[in-house]
């Protein structure tokens, strides 16, 4: 939103910068660094011990549930970085954990990742399910995948990976990932029908640019937002 400015103001004493800035081009404090993400399209930047403390969450979450297996669906996932470094940390979880995995694994972990000797897990501890981590997108801000990314839209993914067989007999718990939301757009109403057990919204919340304010977060000074008034309050979950 352009800043309001008075007609007979002066801009002469202003740097271009400034005046980038007052007509809403967003510059101020921005350096090379700033300048090197856009050139390779990094938009997330996601740090060690992020990515650690959530994958320590989606295994707990996991063993939870370890009757059934765990999907984990990075919904909007763009290149796909996020589910990659999950995966990577998953490896070294499962590495250090001293469980093995078979081929067909999280992550495409090989057959002997656990193989270096351990202290003895009992065999309860070896079993516990780990969650299998897919990152999907529909492609439309035609993000260069710098990772595995199944191109599936929000409705495709959820389908494709729904919880519940043809019967409605659960087949495993489903988590959704969803990173910066597109701003004023809200997903979390699909994901609560298509009966997902938890999703984790990541990015600016309640009065941010990332999703809607009101739907996704129930910020209820958004409320009367754009389609906003239109839900009622028992389907709010924040």
């Amino acid at each position: 939103q352009l800043a309001t400015i008075p007609y007979e103001t002066s801009t002469a004493e202003l740097s271009l910068e400034e005046i980038l800035e007052v007509t809403g081009c967003h510059v101020s404090s921005c350096s090379a660094f700033n300048a090197l993400c856009d050139e390779l399209e990094i938009y997330e930047f996601w740090t060690e011990e992020y990515v650690q403390s959530l994958t320590s969450y989606l295994v707990d979450r996991s063993k939870e549930y370890d009757s059934i297996p765990t999907v984990v669906v990075d919904i909007g996932a763009g290149d796909g970085t996020l589910v990659h470094f999950l995966n990577a940390n998953l490896s070294e979880y499962v590495y250090n954990s001293g469980v093995l995995l078979s081929s067909s694994g999280v992550g495409g972990l090989k057959k002997g990742l656990g193989k270096k000797k351990k202290k003895k897990k009992s065999a309860t501890s070896r079993n516990k399910p780990l969650p299998t981590i897919i990152a999907t997108d529909n492609g439309d801000w035609r993000i260069n995948p710098k990772a595995p990314v199944e191109q599936l839209s929000v409705k495709e993914a959820l389908k494709k990976y729904s919880p519940f067989d043809e019967n409605g007999i659960r087949k495993h718990q489903l988590v959704i990932l969803c990173s910066w939301m597109p701003m004023g757009i809200d997903w979390t109403e699909k994901f609560r029908a298509a009966g997902v057990d938890e999703y984790i919204l990541i990015g600016e919340c309640d009065d941010g640019n990332c999703g809607h304010n009101w739907l996704s977060f129930g910020n209820g000074d958004f409320r009367h937002d754009e389609g906003g008034e239109d839900i009622a309050d028992a389907n709010m979950i924040r």
